[in-house]
């Protein structure tokens, strides 16, 4: 088993990745606008990847699914979903990777699919699932799901067009086997090897076939050390060490990792064999190698955080500002609401009151009305001259004293509770009502109403007591109290 297997697996599955890296330049229907829009935003969420902006990413990626589904075009729908479910993979969203396998596997039952894309939507999905499981070591799931891919991407005419690496899936298949068996199936292992060292021949360009070839040959050496077979392992581990120095300076950073394993790997098998020295000579290049690797690996991981922090901070500070404009809008909203819905309640309570004052004072009115049609067999005294008529004093008597009954029983009427009820009566009773009458006599057109109020106030009745009493606001009261004294000459009326 090699020894950074974590490592290994992510090789595998970069290898995976660049398979379908780049679909931008597979053949495409540009009849239908519609086609070339959802096209260009997917070629945009895979820019946005690299970059490292994944919410863009997904979200472009998402639209472009949309509008390929609509089309029909299931094989472009699958590459969209392909490319967002290995985006997760990277992230560790096993989850959301799992439901756009399941996605994936819904394409493989589409009817109608374009002619010749059947075999492509299946490698998709397979590739995806084979990664999957890899990911949570369910190793058989990763090996059955692979050698179905393989098995899919063997039916595609031509797996370039779409950026198909076809090595890249044999050695990954070939890596399963030697991750996920025990004891190790080494001949599946070298069966793999092969098919991708010759697959490796056929691929169109060189830098392709070089880079599979290092993977591939690094295999070829740990096949050979689990077979014991020493001399060989060392000497395939060599070649592969000077392939990686032919490419190195084409490919400075990415020959760091793969040089420090096979540094590793060379000190493991003189360390078995006992080379203590030559073991000590490899251990030194590997720590060369890791310093070199680790200021590698650090700076171009400050240099990721920092430029994610400019990032994340302008795009922090746009959504402050725009979370602080949009609360101060609704503030300002809100209290606008408020004092509107505070200005009408108070228009509306101010009018509510002014209408039931009026109502009342209009209901008191009818009822002095109807009280005077009932009263009309009784004298009233004459105001032509202002003088009282003598021969209709008895008559007036007894009206004035119909309406001074008629409020001690309203009074009686009212609970024991009330404060004023025992006064007022006794009030009432001892008024003189002649003197009352000699007072009204002085006023203009007074109704039964009017001698009413003025008795209340003549039994020294407050306002309070007396809107109590007619069941009105007291502000009617003094209403009514302003109109008497309008009704008396000036200094007249005493209330």
């Amino acid at each position: 088993m090699p020894m950074n297997s974590g490592f290994l697996i992510r090789i595998a599955l970069c290898g995976l990745m660049f398979a379908q890296g780049n679909f931008a330049f597979a053949a495409q229907p540009a009849d239908s606008l519609a086609f070339q829009r959802a096209l260009s935003q997917r070629n945009y969420g895979i820019d946005a990847f690299k970059q490292g902006y994944s919410t863009a990413a997904q979200d472009s990626l998402i639209a472009a699914y949309d509008t390929f589904m609509r089309l029909k075009r299931y094989d472009y729908a699958s590459l969209c979903l392909y490319e967002r479910a290995i985006e997760y993979m990277n992230i560790g969203a096993f989850d959301q990777m799992e439901v756009l396998m399941r996605q994936m596997e819904a394409l493989t039952q589409m009817p109608n699919q374009q002619a010749g894309t059947e075999a492509l939507i299946l490698f998709n999905y397979y590739s995806v699932a084979s990664a999957y499981y890899a990911q949570l070591d369910s190793g058989d799931l990763a090996i059955r799901y692979g050698e179905q891919s393989i098995r899919a991407m063997e039916q595609l005419p031509n797996p370039e067009q779409w950026r198909i690496i076809p090595p890249w899936n044999y050695y990954n298949q070939a890596l399963y086997y030697d991750f996920y068996t025990s004891p190790r199936q080494t001949d599946s292992i070298e069966a793999y090897l092969m098919r991708a060292e010759h697959a490796a021949t056929l691929l169109s360009h060189p830098e392709d076939r070089q880079e599979v070839s290092i993977s591939i040959q690094d295999m070829w050496a740990w096949l050979r050390y689990y077979r014991g077979q020493y001399r060989a392992a060392e000497q395939t581990m060599r070649e592969v060490l000077t392939m990686i120095d032919s490419v190195a300076e084409y490919h400075p950073n990415t020959v760091v990792t793969e040089r420090g394993e096979a540094y590793a790997f060379m000190v493991m098998l003189c360390t078995d064999q006992g080379r203590y020295r030559e073991a000590l000579y490899w251990q030194e290049r590997l720590i060369e190698n890791n310093a070199v690797r680790y200021d590698i690996d650090k700076t171009a991981s400050l240099q990721e955080i920092e430029t994610r922090y400019e990032v994340e901070k302008k795009t922090l500070e746009m959504e402050r500002l725009q979370e602080s404009n949009l609360a101060f809008r609704r503030l300002l909203y809100l209290l606008l609401s408020l004092l509107l819905c505070a200005i009408l309640l108070i228009v509306v309570l101010y009018l509510r009151k002014k209408n039931t004052e009026a109502k009342l004072y209009e209901a008191a009115l009818e009822a002095d009305n109807i009280r005077s049609a009932m009263d009309a067999t009784l004298a009233s005294a004459s105001l032509e001259k202002g003088e009282w008529n003598r021969e209709n004093k008895p008559d007036s008597i007894t009206a004035m004293q119909l309406l001074a009954d008629n409020l001690i029983k309203q009074l009686q009427q009212l609970p024991a509770s009330c404060a004023y009820k025992v006064h007022s009566i006794a009030r009432l009773q001892q008024l003189d009502l002649e003197h009352i009458l000699q007072l009204c006599a002085q006023g203009r057109r007074l109704t039964n109403m009017d001698k009413r109020y003025i008795l209340c106030f003549a039994a020294e009745m407050s306002v309070e007591d007396v809107a109590n009493l007619f069941h009105i606001e007291p502000a009617s009261v003094y209403t009514v109290r302003y109109r008497l004294r309008k009704k008396f000459p000036a200094a007249i009326f005493p209330y």
